[in-house]
């Protein structure tokens, strides 16, 4: 976590705060950053749905523990980015020149507004997207 203390955590990554999974504990980590003030997270407002969608389908998830993990999130206070002209545009053109789909390319596309590094646990978006150099794999 060197540089500049903003990031973007896509979904692949901050699912894995709430789901045991392969590479929780370096999701976890940027929680624990986050919540020590050693960085600053910012989202795009669809993380809200991403989350509440994913643990949705998680067998392991009910009505109630998928609230209390929204809840939870939102009261983590982490910025988010509703979208913009501008964010539209940059997500529109980056999901045609990188192929990938238009939900992707708004965490895409907000790491590149904001000049800030974009970390990812989708290993497919990260090579899809090989050319951007502000692109981490967890």
């Amino acid at each position: 976590m060197e540089g500049n203390k903003e990031i973007v955590l896509d979904a692949s990554v901050i699912l894995k705060w709430f789901c045991d999974e392969i590479d929780s504990n370096k999701a976890l980590i940027y929680k624990d950053g986050y919540v020590n003030r050693e960085i600053i997270i910012l989202e795009p407002d669809l993380i809200i749905y991403e989350i509440q969608n994913v643990l949705r389908y998680n067998k392991g998830f009910s009505i109630q523990t998928v609230n209390k993990a929204l809840k939870e999130f939102i009261n983590m206070d982490i910025e988010i980015y509703f979208p913009t002209l501008k964010l539209i545009s940059i997500a529109t053109d980056l999901a045609f020149n990188h192929d990938i789909s238009i939900y992707d390319s708004y965490y895409v596309s907000l790491a590149k507004m904001l000049n800030c590094k974009l970390i990812t646990a989708d290993q497919k978006l990260q090579k899809k997207c090989s050319k951007l150099k502000f692109i981490e794999i967890l």
